[in-house]
């Protein structure tokens, strides 16, 4: 149903002005590619077992999760601008996932 309603907002929204700001990508450096490098240095810092590093590593190079943009529209915040930041994740995420599954090994 979330995917449904978000190919929905994707039709109203201009996908240009979003797909244009830098500050996005600087959410999807440091969320979808820095993070997961540090946690897993951190985890493997305190011996975490290795399954749960690698997995709980992986997951924040995921893109956006596509319940956010519902949360902001029913605040009445600006769901244009989650609709634009799930977009441009799940765009970055065909590069960041196999570049974060490269630097954890």
């Amino acid at each position: 149903m979330a995917l449904i309603y978000l190919g929905g907002l994707f039709c109203y929204i201009d996908i240009p002005q979003y797909i244009r700001k830098k500050e996005i990508y600087g959410a999807v450096a440091v969320k979808m590619c820095l993070f997961p490098l540090v946690f897993y240095e951190i985890c493997r810092f305190l011996q975490v077992p290795h399954d749960i590093t690698l997995t709980m590593s992986i997951l924040p190079a995921l893109p956006s999760m596509a319940v956010i943009v519902m949360l902001a529209q029913n605040q009445h915040s600006d769901s244009n601008y989650a609709a634009g930041m799930l977009l441009v994740t799940t765009l970055c995420s065909i590069i960041t996932i196999p570049l974060v599954c490269l630097g954890l090994g």
